[in-house]
């Protein structure tokens, strides 16, 4: 299950108000190029459904398209900071689910996410799975530095 950290110079505070915020989970969605994007608020879950367009490896052209529909899904503990992660991608028989943390660290803050991917496709889910948690790691090193420029870090 990988686990990757990234830092913020602002408070966990900051950085909570931040990603819990549907504004900016829109803004950012914008940003990275999705379409049909639509960001929900319901208490403290924060559920955005858009489409994506990602690397589809030649192994697998049969059987998927570049672009895909993709719903996350955060329920946050605003008390603690954390959230239960869930990403859903129908039409590649996948499911991410993982943890996200955002801790104090010095004056500033980390944030850290656990995962792991399971895509049921026979045959090639396994080769699928490697592949989307390699596109999963490189998404979130995208957020975070897009994260990082809105905080003005």
């Amino acid at each position: 299950m990988p686990t990757l950290r990234f830092t913020y110079d602002q408070a966990p505070d900051v950085v909570y108000a931040l990603l819990s915020d549907s504004a900016t989970v829109q803004a950012r969605s914008e940003a990275f190029g999705d379409t049909s994007i639509d960001v929900s608020s319901t208490g403290t879950t924060v559920t955005n459904t858009r489409e994506v367009l990602a690397e589809v490896p030649p192994f697998a052209k049969r059987f998927l398209a570049p672009r895909n529909r993709v719903t996350d899904t955060k329920t946050w503990d605003p008390e603690a900071r954390k959230a239960r992660m869930t990403v859903s991608i129908p039409s590649a028989r996948t499911t991410i689910t993982g943890d996200v943390a955002i801790e104090a660290r010095g004056t500033g803050s980390s944030y850290v996410v656990t995962f792991a991917v399971k895509c049921e496709i026979p045959l090639i889910g396994g080769q699928l799975e490697k592949h989307i948690t390699r596109l999963t790691e490189e998404g979130m090193q995208r957020e975070h530095a897009w994260n990082r420029r809105r905080l003005g870090s």
